[in-house]
């Protein structure tokens, strides 16, 4: 019985691969895909296939041409036919694998990473499973698949698709574009407040003085350009402007001059000018927003005119005053589009001058990139 066993076996598993219709394999591996042009191998090419509408990077060809994906990639089976594409954006090439499920015309609605349209152009099909050429100089495609077909779609080569009014490409992902520019202009105005001003009602006259009323809140304008350094292990900016507040005023009334040459009256207005260089260091809280620090010295020039009242007579001089002083100032800069932003900040400077030897101010600038590297 065990001789005629072996035979017997035999015999059944030979009926049976007779009997049974033939089955494909299951699917293993990888598929080979080769980009040339002209036949020769296209290297950094990258290869996507559409899903859901929207490309998914399968690789890039290397030095031979080649990538491989997996035969059970995302969307696509074996058998199935793929439309093969080339897309022509304004920043370089690709080819994008479009599955039955999607639809082709969504190809040539993509636009790249500037927003700006891409073009288009089909390339041929071929069944997924087996290897393919995709040869990009003769727009043909050239397929091994299960079922052995491979069609060439003769089309136009892709042209970037030009727009009436192109956008600027933005900033890089997590940059503000002050990083970008190594400019940024800031223009503004705010209050200024200059504490020792009240100095002036303690002048010695005569006799006591009546009142004496302190103006020491005004406006100021300033303006200034920062310059960002590169290469640097901590952001470090240089910065240089300006600030002018007009009219501080000190007024003393007296009681009525019991003589021709006594004051009645006594006002002096002054005007103070700033001319300030700046060391900023910053640090960057989210892609449109800086905070920032920066400490330097200030030029400060101040002019008065002293106006005395003598009765029926009027008196006028003018005297002007200069020195250095040491400033400070902190804030943050919000980035509100790829050309424009807005500054806040608050500021002060200290020195030894008896009218503007302190002052403190806040102000909002409007921020302008300039530049390129």
């Amino acid at each position: 019985m065990n001789r005629r066993a072996g035979p017997v076996r035999a015999t059944l598993a030979i009926a049976a691969l007779l009997l049974l219709p033939p089955t494909i394999a299951p699917a293993q591996g990888l598929v080979e895909l080769r980009v040339v042009r002209y036949g020769t191998p296209v290297e950094g090419m990258v290869v996507s296939v559409l899903v859901e509408g929207e490309p998914w990077s399968v690789g890039a060809t290397g030095g031979d041409g080649v990538v491989e994906a997996p035969i059970d990639l995302v969307g696509l089976s074996e058998g199935v036919e793929v439309v093969v594409f080339e897309i022509g954006c304004p920043g370089g090439e690709n080819v994008l694998l479009v599955p039955p499920a999607e639809s082709p015309e969504r190809a040539c609605e993509l636009r790249g990473p500037d927003g700006r349209p891409c073009g288009c152009a089909p390339l041929g099909s071929f069944a997924w499973g087996g290897d393919a050429t995709i040869d990009l100089g003769a727009m043909a495609v050239e397929g091994a698949g299960p079922g052995g077909r491979a069609e060439t779609v003769p089309g136009p080569r892709p042209e970037p698709r030009a727009e009436p009014e192109p956008r600027e490409p933005g900033p890089p992902a997590g940059v503000a574009p002050s990083a970008r520019a190594p400019w940024t202009i800031a223009i503004g105005a705010g209050l200024s407040s200059w504490p020792n001003l009240d100095r002036g009602c303690r002048l010695r006259f005569r006799r006591s003085v009546s009142s004496c009323d302190v103006d020491a809140e005004r406006p100021v304008i300033r303006a200034s350009a920062e310059y960002r350094l590169d290469g640097l292990a901590l952001p470090i900016s240089l910065a240089g402007g300006f600030g002018y507040a007009p009219g501080l005023e000190v007024e003393h009334r007296l009681a009525d001059a019991p003589g021709p040459r006594d004051p009645l009256r006594n006002t002096v207005e002054i005007d103070v000018l700033t001319f300030e260089g700046w060391g900023v260091g910053r640090y960057g809280a989210r892609p449109d927003l800086d905070l920032f620090l920066a400490l330097g010295y200030v030029w400060a020039y101040n002019r008065a005119e002293a106006t005395t009242l003598f009765g029926d007579l009027v008196r006028s001089e003018e005297r002007d005053d200069s020195g250095g002083r040491i400033g400070g100032r902190a804030g943050l800069d919000w980035w509100r589009g790829e050309r424009w932003g807005v500054r806040f900040q608050l500021g002060g400077m200290a020195g030894e001058d008896e009218d503007i030897d302190t002052s403190w101010y806040g102000a909002i600038s409007v921020l302008l990139p300039a530049g390129t590297r």
